[in-house]
């Protein structure tokens, strides 16, 4: 977008914005860059763009002099006008920016931004496809496809495309082991769409919609366990959770303690208390079945994909050995 840090702001700035102005609800857009689009579903960024777009200013107030739009911005939107004022030098210096200092640089893709569209990232080593329907505004890390199509969703996340997207694109480098690869649009528009008839198109179809729901159900359950964790046992109330106390399901109920009194600096694991690992044994052991069971769903849902897709391409069972070797996630 061009100048991140003035028109990309996080949760506090935003609140900060609409005290001053609730107008300006409507002037902010969720976030999210490439790090935040996961395997069928995204991450939630705690990031906003304050959508100031080319030549939104004079349509709005129909001025031409800058000094008389900017006292208009300041009367409309106090809130983003002081947030912005101290960024002015540095807006000025932009090549990118729109009719005046404080607007985003003209681009050709706004409008795409607010319909549903499959999002992707730059870079990365296994295939992370979704279907984005919020409206939110992608950063330079971020691509995307300005379709809501259910079925191409399914393809582009099935191991048979990533193995070909292997041999069209660039490798970048390793990541776990794993090789990264380019996902830019020289790339992506180069690989192989089965054309299928109309019961595999709806079943794929609706097997992809299946997928992006259980998997952020999945995301926003691990998520409230961590938020829950974080709020009981973290004195500090610094805001995030650590990083590792997010792959809670992973971890043994005393592994979890142990994690808690490293995390937060405990002087000993909190389950040593009888009454507080009563407290949580149960919690905890309810919401890591409905983890895995939905992790089971899942896996079983992209391996049906994965089948009717190897029998779109017509691969060999000695063929989908090799790409199988070749792709695992």
């Amino acid at each position: 977008m061009g100048l991140n840090e003035a028109f990309v702001i996080n949760d506090e700035a935003k609140s900060a914005i609409l005290r001053a102005s609730q107008s300006a609800a409507d002037l902010i857009r969720p976030y999210k860059g490439g790090e935040h689009l996961r395997r069928w579903f995204q991450e939630e960024s705690r990031k906003w763009l304050i959508y100031l777009t080319n030549g939104f200013t004079r349509a709005k107030c129909n001025l031409v002099e800058e000094a008389s739009a900017w006292e208009w911005l300041q009367d409309q939107y106090p809130g983003i006008s002081q947030h912005l004022a101290p960024y002015e030098e540095a807006a000025r210096k932009r090549d990118d920016q729109g009719q005046f200092w404080w607007e985003l640089r003209p681009c050709d893709y706004y409008e795409a931004f607010a319909s549903p569209k499959i999002v992707y990232p730059d870079i990365s080593n296994h295939a992370r496809f979704s279907i984005e329907e919020t409206g939110c505004i992608l950063g330079n890390t971020a691509y995307l496809l300005p379709v809501e199509d259910f079925y191409l969703l399914a393809v582009l996340n099935s191991r048979a495309t990533w193995f070909a997207l292997s041999g069209i694109s660039i490798p970048f480098g390793e990541r776990l082991k794993k090789f990264r690869y380019r996902l830019f649009t020289q790339y992506l528009s180069r690989l192989p769409v089965p054309t299928p008839d109309i019961n595999d198109k709806v079943d794929l179809g609706s097997l992809a919609r299946r997928l992006s729901q259980l998997s952020r159900e999945r995301y926003e359950l691990v998520g409230s366990v961590a938020h829950r964790l974080n709020d009981r046992f973290n004195s500090a109330q610094d805001g995030d959770v650590p990083e590792r106390l997010k792959e809670w399901p992973s971890f043994s109920f005393k592994a979890l303690g142990d994690e808690l009194k490293r995390d937060f600096r405990l002087k000993q694991s909190p389950w040593n208390d009888p009454r507080v690992a009563d407290e949580w044994d149960g919690y905890v052991a309810s919401k890591s079945k409905r983890c895995e069971e939905l992790s089971e769903s899942i896996a079983g849902a992209e391996d049906e994909i994965n089948r009717r897709v190897y029998r779109l391409f017509d691969l060999t069972p000695r063929e989908v050995r090799i790409l199988e070797d070749e792709t695992s996630f």
